[in-house]
């Protein structure tokens, strides 16, 4: 398979994907993608994104890490953290929280278009919190051994490391 695919190097310069070198690009479907489809929008471009999701292959992102010495030496500390982050999570993407969300992250990107940040924001909250019962910060241990198992496949890890016995849920 990998003789069908011309594979390159992924920066973050578009360049390659812009001029039509590459057909599929890696980005973060909330953050680049926003922004680059509405570039592609606005000169006339069809876009769409290719969501791994569809295809069954569920790989895991923006996670919490810590050591073994911090959690067994400062436990209270590392379960408040995680603790204040998902309330804050959950306040920043509910929905009643929409506009000041937005004008709090306009304060501190004031590069970015507010209604950019608007689309980054919705994106961000359906990435997150897919649907009513799953809640924010919910660890998906099946994707996870599952991203370990790829990563054994291509070689990119050199053995298992049993990841399910690793994760702490708070």
């Amino acid at each position: 398979m990998s003789n069908e695919v011309k594979f390159f190097s992924v920066r973050y310069d578009y360049t390659p994907f812009y001029q039509g070198k590459v057909d599929l690009w890696p980005i973060y479907q909330n953050a680049e993608g926003v922004v680059i489809g509405e570039k592609l929008r606005q000169a006339g471009e069809v876009v769409s994104f290719f969501s791994p999701d569809a295809f069954a292959i569920r790989f895991v992102a923006n996670s919490v890490i810590t050591t073994e010495k911090m959690l067994t030496k400062r436990p209270q500390v590392v379960e408040d953290f995680v603790n204040t982050l998902l309330q804050g999570w959950r306040q920043a993407l509910g929905p009643a929280n929409k506009e000041k969300a937005v004008a709090t992250i306009q304060r501190f990107d004031r590069d970015t278009p507010i209604n950019i940040i608007r689309e980054q924001l919705s994106a961000t909250r359906m990435l997150m919190k897919p649907s009513p019962e799953i809640p924010i910060g919910r660890i998906d241990v099946e994707a996870w051994k599952q991203t370990e198992r790829i990563m054994l496949e291509q070689r990119l890890i050199p053995g298992p490391v049993s990841v399910e016995r690793i994760l702490k849920p708070y």
